[in-house]
């Protein structure tokens, strides 16, 4: 999470856009103008919703999902960083949530349509310049046939150069990155006023604030935590790298492994397979040697769990 105060945050914070948007009366207005579709009636189903399908699977956490009367899926998310693969992103969103509605007893052919939209402050695609994309499956050789499996993914830019929205929408992601009295004031557009006080309310609470002061909090603990467990993983594979030196040093004086493992702080495993895989291969160095141990060690931790 971005280290910032609470009162600097702007609505492309992921805190910040998932408090602002859990407000239905904030939401659907915006994915109307993003669509530009009429919802009749919007739920958000959750905020910040986690979507684990598997205790082993890697699990998103959508920023806002919602439904409508109509019967389709909706993913809002906010994206701040460039990571050059959102359309693969995109295709793990709609299959996770597509596994989610399978999961609570959906049959394949009562999958809801899913729309994923990406709302960017960078350009995802510098070689277009647009500020809006809309992407479906369409047949290559007949590109008016298209699949209709229901998956649409819409991507906003605020780097757009082309003139390829209207002027709200531009506000929309002007406020986006600095989201301000100021910028509110000066838009021009009721969408943009609605979420500005929407914005104002979510500054103003309380309880929202220790929220996210509780968060911010959390991450660094777990900043610490990992500095803490790399300092350990160093010291552990410095003393994994004397034992390698020592084991080739007795190996190479042909003594027994036996003084080794009777002053080495080693288990008689680690020795032993040290020792293995000295006496298989002598070209390996101490460092292709320590490679593989490690490997072996983590490999021994997961299956004793």
């Amino acid at each position: 999470m971005n280290q910032k105060a609470f009162q600097d945050l702007n609505l492309s914070d992921d805190f910040l856009f998932a408090k602002v948007m859990e407000d239905e009366t904030v939401l659907r207005p915006l994915v109307e103008k993003i669509l530009g579709i009429h919802i009749k009636k919007m739920k958000v189903v959750q905020p910040q919703k986690v979507i684990d399908i598997e205790p082993d699977s890697k699990g998103i956490r959508l920023d806002i999902m919602a439904d409508d009367e109509d019967g389709s899926l909706y993913d809002v998310e906010v994206q701040k960083r460039k990571e050059y693969n959102i359309g693969r992103r995109s295709r793990y969103y709609h299959s996770m949530m597509d596994l989610d509605l399978i999961a609570k007893g959906e049959e394949y052919q009562r999958l809801k349509k899913s729309i994923v939209i990406f709302i960017c402050t960078v350009q995802p695609f510098e070689q277009s310049g647009r500020h809006r994309y809309v992407f479906e499956k369409r047949c290559i050789q007949e590109t008016e046939l298209a699949l209709n499996d229901g998956v649409t993914t819409v991507i906003l830019s605020a780097r757009g150069e082309k003139d390829d929205i209207d002027p709200e929408m531009r506000a929309f992601l002007r406020y986006l990155e600095n989201s301000s009295d100021e910028v509110a004031e000066g838009s021009g557009s009721e969408l943009v006023r609605r979420i500005h006080a929407k914005v104002c309310a979510v500054k103003q609470n309380r309880v929202r604030e220790a929220e996210y002061m509780k968060l911010l909090e959390r991450d660094r603990e777990n900043q610490e935590k990992g500095r803490r467990e790399g300092r350990a993983e160093g010291l552990r594979q410095g003393e994994l790298l004397k034992t390698i030196q020592i084991t080739r040093s007795v190996i190479q004086q042909g003594k027994p492994l036996d003084i080794l493992i009777q002053i080495a702080e080693e288990d008689t495993w680690m020795i032993e397979t040290i020792a293995g895989l000295i006496r298989k291969n002598g070209k390996l160095t101490d460092e292709e040697i320590l490679a593989q141990i490690s490997g072996s060690e983590t490999t021994l931790q997961k299956s004793s769990r």
